[in-house]
């Protein structure tokens, strides 16, 4: 028994001292890929320089605050994603940036953001023509991989479309809203396909005139197999099936 004892004791005491030294384990060199090419001489990779030092493991580097000033340039207004991190146990560290633009802004936490491709945030920057998403019924709160992964595919199928959409407003998983310029209001949902549907939603935006076919048209649903129009009093006489 005693010698049991011994052995667990011993093990126990061996857990505790590699967990000490990993614990301990700090950043001793970084170096920088913006969108897998070296950068580090550039003023991004400068500023994270800033993480020497600091504790190495049993860290989230993308949910760390100081990651948000430290990946912005002042100077240049740049803003650079981070999208993975590489760790070595001699000390070196990483870090895979991206600067793809934003896609869409959205409001959380009574504050407005840019978010990209890869799902980051960014400061909002009023200048820029994007889609607003309204999330009343917090359905981008409930289910954001889901339904950013379904808007990012959807808007990059779209670039020279894009800034015509205004406005998307996530009613339910099963009806979002697009406001498009001077069109008929787009329902959608997020279960579709969204490639598919970017390709839907183009050919309608460059083939069909809605004035030429019925002046109180206001409504065109795509989560149909055929594309459904209506006006505010939906009746058999005011739906109409075109071919998609």
């Amino acid at each position: 028994m005693k010698k049991i004892i011994k052995i667990v004791s011993f093990i126990v005491l061996v857990v505790v001292i590699i967990f000490l030294l990993i614990r301990n384990l700090t950043v001793r060199e970084i170096h920088c890929f913006l969108n897998d090419q070296a950068i580090d001489d550039q003023v991004v990779c400068q500023q994270l320089q800033q993480l020497k030092g600091s504790r190495l493991l049993f860290r989230n580097f993308q949910r760390e605050s100081v990651m948000t000033s430290l990946l912005y340039i002042e100077e240049t207004k740049e803003s650079f994603d981070l999208v993975r991190v590489k760790l070595f146990l001699t000390g070196e560290v990483n870090f895979f940036l991206s600067d793809q633009p934003p896609l869409y802004r959205i409001e959380q936490h009574q504050e407005l953001y840019l978010v990209t491709v890869s799902g980051f945030f960014r400061e909002n920057n009023p200048q820029l023509a994007l889609p607003l998403i309204l999330d009343s019924q917090q359905i981008y709160q409930q289910q954001p991989e889901q339904v950013h992964h379904f808007l990012a595919q959807f808007l990059q199928q779209l670039p020279d479309h894009r800034e015509k959409i205004t406005q998307i407003t996530l009613i339910s998983p099963q009806r979002f809203e697009l406001k498009v310029s001077n069109f008929p209001m787009i329902i959608i949902e997020l279960t579709q396909e969204p490639q598919q549907l970017a390709r839907r939603f183009k050919l309608i935006l460059e083939k069909l005139k809605p004035a030429e076919i019925d002046l109180s048209l206001v409504e065109i649903d795509l989560r149909f197999e055929l594309p459904v129009m209506r006006t505010y009093k939906s009746s058999d006489s005011s739906q109409v099936l075109i071919d998609s």
